[in-house]
């Protein structure tokens, strides 16, 4: 009989495996990672794995949140809070270009919650398409940017 013993690992527990080896692998190989944080599903498993990946330390990297000015209020404290309750690093970063030239969220004229793009040179009403797709599967019921009502 064979000293070493089968494991036999589930899809998902190869993938999870599989994406915590290569984290590892970065940091030892690499002199500044960062690891991109939207504050999205995606991010928050990528965190998750983070976490595991280095447990009972924490990940050797900062997190870094560009910040487009598109995040709810209330998605940025969630931000802050998960990161000082974890205490890891927090990087953000603003487009100062996008900014000083008003890009932006605001609302249109449209009618009720509706969002636009604001920009100077473009017509006003402009509007986003990711909000009329929110607004179509109910999660912008006369909400407005930061999640206060009408």
């Amino acid at each position: 009989m064979s000293a070493t013993a089968q494991i036999h690992l589930t899809h998902l527990q190869r993938l999870e495996a599989e994406a915590i080896h290569i984290m590892r692998e970065v940091v030892s190989e690499a002199q500044n990672p960062v690891m991109l944080y939207s504050v999205g599903k995606d991010s928050a498993v990528m965190l998750h794995l983070a976490m595991k990946a280095f447990y009972p330390s924490k990940p050797p990297f900062p997190l870094l949140h560009v910040d487009t000015g598109w995040k709810f209020k209330e998605m940025i404290s969630f931000r802050d809070d998960l990161v000082a309750k974890l205490g890891l690093e927090l990087l953000t970063h603003t487009n100062p270009e996008g900014l000083a030239e008003g890009i932006g969220l605001c609302h249109g004229p449209i009618g009720r919650g509706d969002w636009s793009v604001s920009r100077p040179d473009w017509p006003r009403g402009l509007v986003c398409v990711m909000a009329r797709l929110a607004e179509g599967i109910g999660l912008c019921h006369g909400q407005r940017a930061g999640g206060t009502g009408p």
